[in-house]
């Protein structure tokens, strides 16, 4: 297909579950573009099609094998608008997308359980000052700790750190229901 990567741990799809859907909210998503190399010239002469996806960006990405999740833009249309109401392109935002776990639209925590009480591959309530440098605790579902700068979106989208906030669901650009 020329896509590198799948839509879930390795673990998790070897079982019939709900964690594409989960990982979708529960993770920092970034775009990765022109993964199978198609060069300019090879594409103008019908050769091949630059081919785009979503990769973790969030502060666990490399760790346990994390790192080859993946989304393409079809998926990510059942979960995030742009600010026109369409759907995020990767070629087109290049930006971080994910979810706080305050969110005026629906409540994290369920998302989160189904995640092992996760958000972007940090676990909630423990010390984000080793691995982080940021003080105190993830505290998840406590208002104050979303949006550009905060330490949810440190967390979700730290591989990234000079990447805008796609703009969290309710806060920002994106909202919940994209157009698929």
């Amino acid at each position: 297909s020329g896509y590198d990567g799948w839509w879930s741990t390795p673990d998790h799809s070897k079982t019939f579950n709900n964690n594409y859907y989960v990982v979708m909210f529960s993770k920092g998503w970034c775009p990765k573009l022109n993964v199978n190399g198609c060069s300019d010239a090879a594409e103008s002469r019908g050769d091949c099609r630059k081919k785009n996806m979503w990769v973790l960006c969030d502060a666990y990405a490399e760790s346990e094998g994390r790192g080859h999740e993946m989304m393409l833009d079809s998926d990510m249309c059942l979960v995030y608008t742009d600010h026109l109401g369409g759907s995020l392109q990767a070629k087109d935002d290049p930006c971080c997308a994910w979810q706080d776990t305050i969110n005026p639209q629906f409540s994290m925590v369920k998302i989160l359980e189904n995640d092992g009480n996760m958000l972007c591959g940090a676990k909630c309530g423990e010390s984000t000052s080793e691995r982080y440098g940021l003080n105190g605790d993830l505290n998840c579902n406590k208002f104050g700790s979303f949006g550009q700068g905060g330490k949810e979106f440190q967390i979700c989208c730290a591989l990234e750190t000079e990447r805008l906030d796609c703009g969290t669901t309710g806060h920002g650009r994106t909202r919940v229901g994209g157009p698929a």
